[in-house]
């Protein structure tokens, strides 16, 4: 464990040095903001980083904030380098590593993109689906639902309150229409799978509620506040610890399987490239 830390903490050291070296001092004229040892930071070098939304205190909280991480970076990178004594031949074997890690890293991710076959068709898909459902148990309750939140001021007319209870198939688009000029917020979709969860934000309801027995005992829900009437349509549901539909995993199979080639093309490729050193004499085992 001794040895684990004393690695780790080269290691992060090493870390350090790489981004100071990357921000070393230059022969630079502006706004000194702070300054250590000689090394000074300017505002140029951190006016990137200011680039963001918010008001004039926002930015001087910010520009605090670098400057506070950057001289605390200095310090301790100075007092780092002060006690390195008879461990520096340990820590520059540490930099060259992390340094050979680096460039093999963004190599390999360069590669991978040209290795592996982005294409995935839905049977292959559906095939991995079916043969890993164990993988895929829904650990939040799920629902395709109408939803749609009004302002009491603006209840919605008979028109809607038919064409949202009933099931004929033109009932969606003239609810989904409505809901888009009158609606303060909804979700109309027969199709789309969504977490109870981020909908129950939306709705209020009693807190002690139980998410299974709701679902399994509404249909249509309409509730009331203050200020707002919101409608519920639950079209279909599944309760946590069930099967997760395909619909709602089939983006993360696609990810899966073509980690998974990319792993297996950069292994095949590796193993060739050291294969053909030997073969080539460029490379020796003694």
């Amino acid at each position: 464990m001794k040895n684990f830390k004393r690695i780790f903490y080269y290691f992060s050291l090493a870390t350090i040095i790489v981004f100071a070296a990357c921000n070393s001092v230059n022969q630079k004229k502006g706004t000194v903001l702070a300054e250590y040892q000689g090394k000074k930071l300017f505002l140029e070098d951190v006016q990137d980083q200011l680039q963001v939304l918010g008001g004039k205190e926002d930015s001087l909280a910010r520009q605090a904030a670098l400057v506070q991480s950057w001289l605390t970076q200095e310090v301790l990178l100075h007092n780092a380098m002060q006690n390195l004594d008879d461990s520096s031949q340990v820590f520059q074997k540490l930099i060259e590593d992390y340094k050979n890690s680096l460039y093999i890293y963004y190599y390999q991710q360069k590669l991978s993109n040209s290795l592996v076959d982005s294409t995935l068709n839905d049977t292959l898909l559906t095939n991995y689906y079916k043969n890993n459902l164990k993988n895929f148990e829904l650990k939040r309750n799920i629902v395709k639902i109408w939803y749609a939140k009004f302002q009491i001021s603006k209840s919605p007319s008979d028109d809607f309150i038919d064409n949202f209870k009933s099931n004929e198939p033109t009932s969606e688009k003239f609810v989904l229409e409505y809901c888009e000029r009158f609606a303060d917020n909804h979700f109309v979709s027969s199709t789309d799978w969504l977490y109870f969860d981020e909908i129950r934000k939306e709705i209020p309801l009693d807190p002690s509620y139980d998410p299974a027995n709701f679902l399994r005992n509404n249909k249509i829900r309409q509730f009331e506040d203050d200020e707002y009437v919101y409608w519920l349509k639950i079209v279909d549901f599944k309760v946590k610890n069930n099967i997760s539909p395909f619909e709602l995993v089939k983006d993360e199979i696609n990810q899966m399987i073509l980690n998974q080639r990319k792993v297996n093309a950069l292994n095949n490729n590796q193993k060739k490239l050291v294969q053909q050193a030997l073969e080539n004499g460029e490379a020796k085992i003694y």
